[in-house]
């Protein structure tokens, strides 16, 4: 260990109170003139950490150390004599290994460094569940009166976490509309995705699951789950697109109880900055029957956001999303169309 702009016995005797885990107190010259004067509590090849009265706890990096002069020790009890042991033969002492550059730490790399232990020590098991998540609440309400009342309104919450190698995302939204007193919607659904990523790669694997209920809908009920692979095709600060291929099943149980296998074919637009208030999203999912080719389903979703200026987190958004079914019974649509604007808060 090497004391800088010190003699080798005051270098012996800083070296061996540190070791014995006691701090030293004493002065620092540095380069520019000025003392600095405090415990020196710790001692490495980047410099010294002395705890000032005033500055309190500071880093100094060694190329700024002119000098270290340590008080001297107090009067303390003489140690007891001991007998002197035999002196064993000199062996030639291996070469020395050329010391690395010394890396220069300041305060504030000794602050940040304290600030990321904290940060550790405080994180519990089940922290990911409240912290780092980025989340949105949309509120959307329209209607007409006249010969005809009319209502409808939608809620819906979706959030995201990602932290290098986990991704998660929950979507939960609520549909619901009333004309003259009789309800002409009434549809809840959610899905919630977890994607395992690979450092530095493209590739990630997945797991899906998804639940509908829609009052209006034969099957009432419809439950999905998927699993399989993905690949990033662009992701940067302003574009990012992902595509998937899976594999599972969705059962359907109200009015008719029917469970089929499917496959998942799907790509998401998860953003695309068109400018600094304005973003698109976007979602295609096709579900071919493993059964019957002729039958499938189709997911779409296609969304606008536009910051609003006078409200922090505060956005405009305009919405479409439509459902393909290609077995549904002749007396209903194979399409399920909704279109909203609402507003959008963002947290």
């Amino acid at each position: 260990m090497r004391i800088w702009g010190t003699s080798t016995c005051t270098a012996a005797l800083l070296a061996a109170c540190l070791a014995g885990g006691s701090a030293l107190t004493g002065s620092v010259e540095l380069v520019n003139g000025d003392t600095l004067t405090g415990e020196i509590v710790e001692q490495n090849e980047r410099g010294i950490v002395l705890k000032h009265p005033v500055l309190g706890t500071v880093a100094i990096a060694a190329d700024r150390i002119k000098a270290i002069k340590p008080d001297p020790p107090g009067p303390g009890p003489k140690p007891e004599a001991k007998p002197a042991e035999p002196k064993p033969a000199k062996q030639p002492a291996p070469p020395e290994p050329k010391p690395a550059a010394p890396k220069p730490a300041d305060a504030a790399e000794v602050q940040a460094g304290a600030e990321q232990a904290a940060k550790t020590q405080d994180t519990g098991p089940f922290d990911w569940l409240l912290n780092d998540w980025k989340s949105q609440l949309t509120l959307g309400l329209n209607g007409a009166g006249g010969n005809t009342d009319r209502q409808n309104y939608h809620v819906k919450l979706n959030s995201k976490h990602e932290d290098g190698r986990d991704r998660w995302t929950v979507n939960a939204a609520w549909f619901y509309g009333v004309a003259n007193g009789n309800t002409t919607q009434n549809q809840f659904q959610t899905d919630l995705t977890k994607d395992w990523l690979k450092k530095d790669s493209p590739w990630f694997f997945f797991l899906k699951g998804t639940y509908r209920y829609d009052q209006k809908r034969a099957w009432e009920n419809r439950t999905s789950a998927f699993g399989g692979g993905g690949y990033t095709l662009a992701k940067t600060d302003d574009v990012e697109i992902n595509t998937r291929l899976g594999f599972g099943g969705t059962y359907e149980y109200g009015e008719i109880n029917d469970f089929t296998p499917e496959a998942l074919f799907g790509g998401s637009v998860l953003k695309w900055k068109v400018s600094d208030r304005a973003a698109i999203s976007g979602e295609t999912i096709y579900y071919p029957s493993l059964e019957d080719a002729a039958n499938f389903r189709i997911e779409s979703k296609l969304q606008w956001a536009y910051k609003l200026d006078f409200a922090k987190g505060l956005s405009l958004k305009l919405g479409v999303e439509n459902e393909y079914d290609s077995r549904t019974p002749n007396d209903n649509s194979n399409n399920d169309l909704k279109y909203y604007g609402a507003l959008v808060l963002s947290f």
